[in-house]
This record gives structure tokens, sequence and C-alpha cells, in this order.
């Protein structure tokens, strides 16, 4: 019996969630990360105060920022240090040297260049949450609806303002003058940010956040990360991977999908756009049937899950090339989508 690729899909999702939030109870308490996270501690008085709660202060594994949901507050920490958004927001705030934040910008910018969203399709831990849901919408029968190409754009025009006003109070609450506001709005994003609540409860610690309702800033901190975490779980349950086109964290990492090593690419010769790679998509991509004249199919808002490739009933129609060299390709079985 021929595996499919969504079974390697979902293997590597176990895996990778496995290590990304619980590789620091094997690691960080065996003593292979040893020592403490003194930046979350000694960084002056304002972010000493705790206004946000670090459920862990040992440090990771592998101090490295890759391209995704990977969460900062993990009960004693994991694998890595955090995902983009973490390191960006941090940095402004802190006024962070570029030669300290040079290197991790490099290995983001690399590992986006060799892999671009792929992270998101096969490793992302909120990724993992998120199919969980709708394998669970799946099994109930419940029919997944369809999401306009207008909404889609809606939802990227979100991700790049909820991106760019974050970044901005992080850079704002770093000057001097307003350095009082960082116990009130340190970290924005993280504060709202559905990994923060989810990942660190999975692990087995309390949720990533001590605001509560105790200032009118943490109120409303409170209210919008429970209100993205409807969404997250609603826009799965109903529509399939809705909040991938919000996602934040997963929009750096999009802009490496035209350029970068991975490619999908279609011989157009092959396909009569019978439509199933379009039903099948999770992200709802169109332009995979109705390309006509482009053989590269990349796009900023794939994913690389590869069920098109999968699922295409054309054989050598859809491939997936790294470096150039072909990885898989569509192949003719019989095979049913879900």
């Amino acid at each position: 019996m021929r595996l499919t690729i969504t079974f390697w899909r979902r293997f590597t999702q176990v895996v990778c969630f496995a290590l990304l939030v619980y590789s620091g109870f094997i690691f960080v308490r065996s003593g292979r990360a040893a020592g403490n996270d003194s930046r979350a501690e000694t960084d002056g008085s304002n972010l000493r105060v705790s206004s946000i709660l670090f459920t862990g202060r040992r440090a990771p594994v592998i101090d490295a920022y890759p391209p995704g949901a990977v969460c900062y507050f993990v009960k004693d920490r994991g694998l890595v240090k955090g995902c983009n958004i973490f390191l960006i927001s941090d940095a402004l705030t802190r006024r962070t040297p570029l030669s300290l934040v040079l290197p991790a910008v490099l290995v983001f910018i690399i590992l986006s260049f060799l892999v671009g969203r792929l992270w998101c399709g096969w490793v992302c831990p909120l990724g993992a949450f998120g199919d969980l849901i709708d394998a669970i919408r799946r099994r109930l029968r419940i029919r997944h609806a369809k999401i306009s190409d207008g909404a889609r754009q809606g939802l990227r025009i979100a991700s790049y303002t909820t991106f760019f006003a974050t970044s901005g109070l992080s850079f704002f609450i770093g000057l001097r003058q307003f350095s009082y506001l960082q116990k009130y709005l340190y970290l924005p994003f993280c504060e709202i940010c559905p990994a923060r609540l989810m990942c660190p409860v999975v692990a087995g610690g309390s949720p990533g956040f001590a605001g509560g309702f105790a200032t009118t800033a943490h109120c409303i901190f409170t209210v919008l990360l429970y209100g993205l975490l409807a969404f997250f779980a609603a826009g799965f349950m109903a529509a399939r991977r809705v909040w991938c086109h919000f996602c934040p964290i997963g929009l750096a990492t999009s802009w490496f999908n035209r350029g970068g090593m991975l490619e999908l690419r279609k011989e157009g010769t092959r396909c009569n756009r019978c439509g199933v790679c379009v039903d099948v998509c999770p992200m709802g991509c169109t332009h995979i049937r109705d390309e006509k004249e482009s053989e590269l199919l990349s796009r900023h808002e794939c994913i690389y899950c590869l069920r098109c490739v999968e699922f295409c009933p054309k054989k050598k129609c859809l491939r997936l090339n790294f470096f150039g060299l072909k990885l898989v390709e569509s192949w003719l079985r019989p095979v049913k989508a879900h």
C-alpha cells in the first residue's frame, strides 16, 4: 500500500508538534539547555513587572526564531526561542543591537527561502491545532463554507494592519518617554495570539498571560485574545484554514513563496481544468486550475500542503520542485478527496 502525501504531512505535524511544544521537558530539564533567560527578568523595572506571565524561565534548546507559530511562553520553553513576530516586537521595544538581531533574522530568512510557507502546512503548531478541528468537523459531517476571494484579500489586509500596528506599538513603547507603558503593552501581538493561550496549556502550564482584567489595557488585550481564539476555532471549523489567511506570523514567510527554493509547477498541456485542485485546497486557491500561461504556481497564500498534487487526476500534471529538482508529482490512482 502506497503511503499518501497526507499521511506524511500528518506524521510530520505530530512529530514537530511534540518537538516544539514538549521538548522543553526532555532537553531543558535534562540540563542540555541550562541557565535562566535573564532577559525576562533584568531589562529594567518596567519589564520586571509581572503583567506578562513567563511560564518557564529556562533557555530554549536552540536559540533561534523559525518561520512559524512557536510560542515563547510554553512551559520550560522548548526546542527554539519563539516566532518571528516575537523577535521583531521584542527587538523593537528593547532596542536590541543589530549585531544580536541579525543572526536570528538571517536564520529566519534562510529557512523561509528554503521552504516558504511549507512551515505553515507541515510544521506550525497552530496549523496542527486547526487541522485537528477540521478533522472533527469532517467527522461530524459538517460541510465547510467557501471563502470568497474578496474575504481572503480582506483577511490579508487585516494581517498587514495587525503586523504593522503591533510592531509600531512595540517601537513606540521602546521610546524612553513612553517606557512606563511597557508593563501594559509589551509584546502586543503575543498578548492576543491564540498560540499564547493554547500551547502553554497543552504543554501542562498555565495560560501565557496574567493581566486578565486588572487594568483597561489588560481588559482590551484579554477581550481581543479570546476574540481571536474564537475566530481561530470558528475559522477552522467552518471553512478550513481561515486563520492562515490572517496570521501575521505566516505573513513574512509568504513573501518567500515566490523566488524561494520550493516551486509548485504545472504542465499546462496535461491539465483539463477539472477543478479537483480547487476542491481539495484548504486555502481555497483557484489559480492552480485557472493558470494557463505560467508554469510556476507558487503564490503567497499557498501553504504547500500538496493536496492538489496528491488528488490531481492527471499524471505528471502537477509537481513540487526543490532547487529545481522534482520532489513529488501527481500520479494516477484511485483516491477519494475529503
